[in-house]
């Protein structure tokens, strides 16, 4: 059976007789090639259409079934009962710290325990009838509250919560600044009081907050000392509650006007130029000294600077030591410390006596 042809090759074959015909062929064929060209064209892919948005508070679509509740909180009650005592802890650099080193979190599993102590020191709380309730900044998930980055980091607290085995009620504020629930704004605690203790109130003489951005040099702010007060709690760093822990990053400058810690960090000055010929302990003293001296308040106890690297165990147990005796035991030998005056102080004793004869 003969092949049937083409619109475009009968209009060729009848060109060959008739002048009009050939001007047809060719409008034919320029159609043809046109379609063949198009089919060739890659085709585009349809749009997918974004799925709204739910601006109910639901449950989460994925990973851990916690709370939403739009626009910039989420939470998971966990098993604590209702109490007048609240323990309240900040997450990241007060019950865990990141294992990389980046400012962001990895993944899930990127964390570990501030130190070994917090499992036992948060079982005590909760043994002693306090509810334990995390009240976590979360600005990375924003308001992709069912988004992977909300997955992420709820997997995280999960896993963190796995391993201390304490109940917990944990609330991740998402919104930036100004939106009413970030630290130090009261949202979360408000929310909470409001909706996740069983309409008990917190007696907040017995309740306390304890977070890493303290205002000290090395923080990276001071949200959650200014939480506590806001709410009117007590306020604790990590260190306080948990002992020593990760070390902070503390760059020394050159301080304008007076110094906070004169004496201090003169002493330490001078224990650095004692050994100076042991290499360890003089840099070791010389760096305490440095930190000591651009430090922007004044210094009460050792452990108020245990959070700065370059102050060890050895470094506040010094410190300790000249609050208490205002000397060093190795600097007795040669006379003791030796006292300066800062700039703009009136001498005393000996020094002042000289003075009347000038």
């Amino acid at each position: 059976m003969p092949k049937k042809r083409s619109a475009a090759a009968e209009a060729a074959g009848d060109a060959e007789h008739d002048p009009e015909s050939k001007i047809v062929a060719e409008a034919v064929k320029d159609e043809v090639d046109e379609k063949e060209e198009e089919e060739k064209k890659p085709k585009k892919r349809a749009k997918k259409t974004k799925e709204p948005v739910n601006e109910e508070p639901h449950e989460a679509l994925e990973g851990p079934k916690w709370l939403i509740h739009p626009p910039w909180l989420m939470y998971r009650e966990g098993e604590p009962a209702s109490s007048s005592k609240i323990a309240a802890f900040d997450l990241d650099g007060t019950l865990v710290v990141q294992k990389t080193a980046g400012r962001f979190v990895t993944s899930a599993s990127d964390w570990k325990l501030f130190n070994k102590d917090v499992p036992k020191v948060l079982k005590e709380y909760f043994d002693k009838g306090y509810k334990i309730v995390v009240f976590s900044n979360q600005g990375g998930i924003a308001s992709q509250l069912d988004g992977k980055q909300s997955v992420k980091l709820r997997e995280r607290a999960e896993q963190a919560f796995e391993k201390i085995d304490v109940p917990a009620t944990i609330m991740y504020a998402t919104g930036k600044e100004g939106c009413g629930v970030r630290k130090p704004e009261l949202g979360m605690w408000d929310f909470f009081v409001e909706n996740l203790n069983d309409g008990v109130q917190p007696e907040k003489g017995e309740c306390f907050f304890v977070g890493d951005a303290a205002g000290r040099a090395g923080d990276f702010a001071g949200s959650d000392k200014e939480f506590a007060e806001n709410v009117g709690i007590a306020f604790k760093t990590p260190e306080e509650v948990f002992g020593e822990g990760p070390k902070k990053a503390f760059s020394p400058t050159k301080q304008e006007g007076p110094k906070m810690n004169p004496e201090l960090g003169s002493a330490f000055d001078q224990l650095a130029a004692k050994f100076a010929d042991d290499r360890f302990k003089g840099i070791a003293f010389k760096k305490v000294a440095d930190i000591i001296n651009s430090y922007p308040e004044k210094i009460t106890s050792g452990k108020q600077v245990s959070h700065v690297k370059g102050v060890g165990k050895g470094s506040i147990a010094k410190i300790d030591e000249f609050l208490k005796t205002g000397t060093f035991a190795e600097l007795e030998s040669s006379g003791g410390v030796q006292k300066t005056t800062p700039a703009g102080e009136a001498p005393e004793g000996d020094a002042k006596m000289a003075l009347n004869f000038l």
